[in-house]
């Protein structure tokens, strides 16, 4: 009887692991350099980043002038972030999807065959399965630039999506 609750629990608890593992779903920071800060969802107050920082959903990076940082998230993928750039990470790996916002700024993102993100911007959306790309939200416009595989775009408050593939620039 005993030997068989003791089974039960570890199937369980094995379970529950395994179902919510995206619940805990982080981006981490891998490196930084220069005046790098975020800003945990709800809060105002803007903090220091440092390597190893792990963020959450909703939460939002800055770079300042000669900064960067690349942050890393479930399945290997990475973002790397460029100077005076503001990223909001909006989702981490649920349902094998990922999402960011880049607010101001140039990223340039790794994600690998299978796994699906989005990256939006003030006025524009992407989204890539498999693909090395830059994003670039600057002046009021959008550019995008496919460095390997394909990124599909959608200008917000339009209807027509287009597919960018391997050395084409929107």
């Amino acid at each position: 009887m005993r030997k068989g609750r003791l089974i039960f629990l570890v199937v369980l608890v094995g379970l529950l692991v395994v179902l919510n593992i995206d619940a805990f779903a982080k981006a981490k920071i891998t490196f930084v350099t220069g005046t790098v800060k975020y800003q945990k969802s709800g809060s105002e107050d803007w903090l220091d980043a440092a390597k190893d920082l792990e963020l959450s959903d909703k939460d939002t990076i800055k770079t300042g002038k000669f900064s960067n940082v690349e942050l890393e998230f479930p399945e290997e993928n990475t973002v790397k972030i460029a100077q005076n750039t503001v990223l909001t990470v909006e989702q981490i790996g649920k349902d094998e999807k990922s999402s960011f916002k880049v607010e101001s700024g140039k990223v340039f993102m790794q994600i690998k065959k299978g796994d699906d993100t989005n990256v939006k911007t003030p006025n524009a959306v992407a989204g890539v399965r498999g693909t090395k790309f830059f994003v670039e939200f600057k002046d009021g416009e959008t550019f995008i630039f496919v460095v390997e595989g394909s990124v599909w775009v959608k200008r917000l408050g339009f209807d027509e999506e287009k597919v960018l593939n391997e050395g084409q620039l929107i």
